[in-house]
């Protein structure tokens, strides 16, 4: 039995939750999905994923779980339901969860984590506020 073939979405979708998959057993780690946290570029899902700013925010605007307002300057939003989807569909939940945003520095970001879940003891707060002691 042939099955069509998936879609770019689907394919892309399917490689970044193998890449998730993949880290289930380190310890879990925030990174923030559309910016730099405090100006510090590895904190970006982006860099995670080993590309630079603009083609890993691409890469996520093909999987649908980011969407690009405009053309000219783009400005990126999280598509919340597109990551649940991903989390469930793929079966993730035994190593993230939806959509967390924080206050961080006085900027609110959204974060994903990645690694094993039972190990979380800590929020993005508390890995990223250069404010706390």
């Amino acid at each position: 039995m042939n099955l069509p073939p998936l879609s770019y979405r689907h394919q892309s979708r399917h490689i970044l939750a193998s890449f998730f998959r993949s880290l289930e057993n380190v310890d879990p780690w925030w990174v923030s999905i559309d910016c730099p946290v405090n100006g510090d570029h590895s904190t970006k899902l982006s860099s995670v994923l080993g590309y630079e700013h603009e083609v890993g925010l691409e890469f996520l605007v093909g999987t649908g779980l980011i969407i690009r307002r405009h053309e000219q300057n783009p400005s990126y939003s999280v598509v919340k339901k597109g990551w649940e989807m991903l989390i469930v569909a793929h079966g993730l939940q035994d190593i993230m969860e939806g959509i967390n945003r924080t206050r961080v520095d006085a900027v609110n970001t959204l974060f994903i984590y990645y690694g094993n879940k039972a190990k979380l003891r800590h929020i993005p707060s508390d890995q990223f506020d250069t404010k706390k002691p």
